[in-house]
């Protein structure tokens, strides 16, 4: 099984950005950008369906990368 979350982390970390600028990238502002991210990397949070194909388009990764 695929550890989601790493996958998240691993490539913005390649891509060169912070969790903030992803989180603004995917639609969400101020602290609620950085908050996202930070549960998304962490597991406590799911991505949900309606970003995931943004999320794979923003971190250069197919949607077989981010779905199990």
């Amino acid at each position: 099984m695929k550890d989601i979350p790493a996958v998240i982390k691993a490539a913005r970390i390649r891509c060169g950005y912070t969790q903030q600028e992803l989180g603004e990238k995917l639609g969400y502002a101020g602290e609620s950008a950085n908050a996202t991210m930070r549960k998304w990397e962490t597991g406590k949070t799911p991505v949900p369906l309606v970003k995931i194909r943004p999320l794979a388009a923003a971190l250069n990764l197919t949607l077989d990368d981010l779905i199990p």
